[in-house]
Parts: structure tokens; sequence; C-alpha cells
């Protein structure tokens, strides 16, 4: 089967679910009913072992292996296609760091994830701006950004490999010889990451990602009955349903339980959500608007925490007092939850809407 070289709706509609996780899981809820809040860490420990992994699956169902071989074309590509309007947008919130101090949707000393928030001054704007271009910065209000720098060093570190591969003359099975060679990258930094405990930002999960890329890409292309074997449903749907119990995967900070537990988990959400995709595909009044989603997911992902914030400003309007700097915005029942999902959702969606228009650039 050759790689995909057009855009299905199940793709997209498996790419709206992975987004709508990430944006749900941003949310904090916090309910004064105990079982609210046990039924929420359960739905957050689920959607922590998909939401980002399975966009690198996707990234390997799309890769195009012929391209791959045209090692300076295929990073070109990716380079226009991804890293310029991830950098622009990125540069832009640089930008706007020390505006979002004055309109309090940055707090001063208080620590977001760990980076403790300061004012800029101009060394420190050209330090990011540098850190930045590198893949080394993220500004706050782009807090799922890791990803996209992670799946562009994932792009870069497999042209790579495939390239040195292809120079090996003495490797006759060239495309299994790569995929073991990402396997081994994904146990190191397993290893390295949650056991030596030591993690490279964007680099550890990069490596991790290069191997769910990869073994998606052969598995899709070499074995793709695997995916439509009916069978599989009776022993998928219970490890997705019990996985949470087992162990974790949390890929921004490479917190892994073990490699065999990530494929074993993942892969088993990757069969689910295909076939699922597919039956929505078949679906006209659900697959549009669900698809649409999926086709616009890098816009939600990098604008979404900027619509918490509007979110939340729109809400003190009427007095509920809500905590603007707050990356993560706070629900305390499931109506609250609701309104900060679909709004930061449409919300994303209209703001990237008006840029296609105005700058006819697609997100």
């Amino acid at each position: 089967m050759n790689t995909i070289n057009k855009r299905y709706v199940w793709l997209d509609i498996i790419k709206a679910i992975c987004i709508v996780t990430v944006v749900l899981l941003h949310i904090n809820f916090i309910s004064q009913n105990s079982t609210a809040n046990s039924v929420w860490k359960y739905v957050c420990s689920i959607g922590s072992l998909y939401q980002v992994t399975i966009f690198y699956c996707i990234a390997g169902i799309t890769l195009n292996n012929d391209k791959l071989k045209n090692t300076k074309d295929f990073l070109i590509n990716k380079f226009k296609k991804m890293y310029i309007k991830s950098l622009i947008i990125a540069l832009i919130a640089v930008l706007l760091h020390n505006l979002f101090i004055n309109i309090n949707f940055y707090k001063v000393g208080y620590s977001y994830s760990g980076k403790i928030m300061i004012e800029y001054g101009i060394i420190d704007y050209l330090k990011n701006i540098v850190y930045t271009i590198f893949f080394a910065n993220r500004e706050v209000i782009l807090g799922a950004f890791w990803f996209v720098w992670s799946l562009m060093i994932c792009f870069i570190i497999i042209s790579i490999l495939e390239f040195i591969i292809n120079k090996l003359k003495f490797i006759k099975n060239k495309r299994l010889f790569r995929l073991f060679i990402t396997f081994c990258l994904m146990c190191l930094a397993i290893f390295l990451s949650n056991i030596i405990g030591i993690t490279i930002p964007r680099f550890n999960n990069s490596l991790v990602g290069i191997f769910l890329i990869d073994a998606t890409n052969y598995l899709y292309n070499c074995n793709s009955k695997i995916f439509n074997n009916k069978m599989l449903i009776f022993v998928t749907i219970p490890i997705a349903i019990f996985a949470p119990c087992f162990g974790h995967i949390i890929m921004n900070s490479n917190n892994i339980t073990n490699p065999l537990y990530l494929i074993i988990v993942v892969f088993s959400y990757l069969y689910l959500f295909i076939n699922f995709s597919k039956l929505v595909e078949k679906t006209w009044i659900f697959n549009k608007p669900i698809s649409y989603i999926g086709e616009n997911s890098f816009g939600i992902m990098a604008f979404h925490f900027l619509g918490f914030k509007i979110a939340s400003c729109i809400l003190n309007i009427f007095n509920f007092n809500i905590d603007t700097s707050l990356l993560n915005p706070i629900a305390s029942n499931i109506g609250i939850l609701m309104y900060f999902l679909i709004f930061a959702i449409c919300f994303s969606l209209l703001l990237n809407f008006i840029i296609k228009k105005i700058f006819k650039v697609s997100l």
C-alpha cells in the first residue's frame, strides 16, 4: 500500500479526537463532588495515553517513504510547511510577552510548569528569539507547541537515518533496519529519562516520537490488514479501558512506564481510533464538523491557551472572578468545563480562519 498522498476524512477525525482531548486536559476540573473528581482523574489518565502519541502515529501514516529518500527536498518541504509558520507564531508570542504581563495574562514570579515568569528586557527578548529559532524556547501562551518542535526534530532525524541507511550497501532489508534503529532510539530515550533521570527537553521525547512515526508507517504500509482485523477489538478495548491501571505515558516530560507498555497501549488506541473514525466518516451529519476540527488541529494547538484567557475575561464581566494569569483555567462544574472547552476550540478556529483569509496561509 502506498503512503497517503491525499487528505482522508477519517484521519482528520482522529486528529479531532486528539486535539479536543489536548484542550480538555489543559483545563483543571476541581469539583466539590469527590466522585466527579475521581472520574475526571481517570479521564485524564486515559487521555494522556493517546492525546499526543497518536499525533506521532498520524505523522507516520502520512509519511511518504519515496519523498523521504530525497533528504534535501523532504526537509525543505517540511521547513516550508511546518517550521516557518510555527516560527512566526512562536516569535509573535515572544514579542507579546510583556504585553501579556501588563494585561494580567502572565503573573511575574509565578511558576508555569517550572518556568518562573519574568518581565523581558532587550537581552531577554534577543535570547528567547534565538532559542525559538533553534526549537529551544516555549513561550507560556504556546504551552502545547513543544509537540510541533518535537515533530520537526523527528522529521530531521528520520530523514538523516534514511540517508545514512541507504548508503549502507551491506544491509539487505533497509526498511526493517530503520525500524530497528528507531526502536533502539526509543528504548534509549525511555531508559535515560526514567532510569538514569536525564531528559533533554524536545530531544528525548522526539526519540520516542521517531519510533511511533516509523512503526506506524511500517505497519500501515506493510501490514495494513492488522487495522482491519475485527477480532482485535476484543483485545484493544480492554487494553484501552484498563491501561491507566498499569502505567502511564506523559510525552512532554518523556515519563513512560516502559517501551512494551508504550507499544501495546498506543497501537491499541490507534487501532480503535482508525476503525471508529472510519465509521464516523460514513455519517455525513457528524463527519463534516468533526473533520473540520481535525483539519485545523494545528491552529487549535497554537491558540487554545489564548482562547482560555479570552474566555476567562468574558466570565469576569459577569463577576466570576477568574484568575486570567493561570495558564490552565479552573472549572468547578461540568458547565464551566464545557464552556472553556467549546470556547477555546471555537476561538482557535475563528482566529485560524481569519489568518487564512487575510494572509492566505494554511495553518
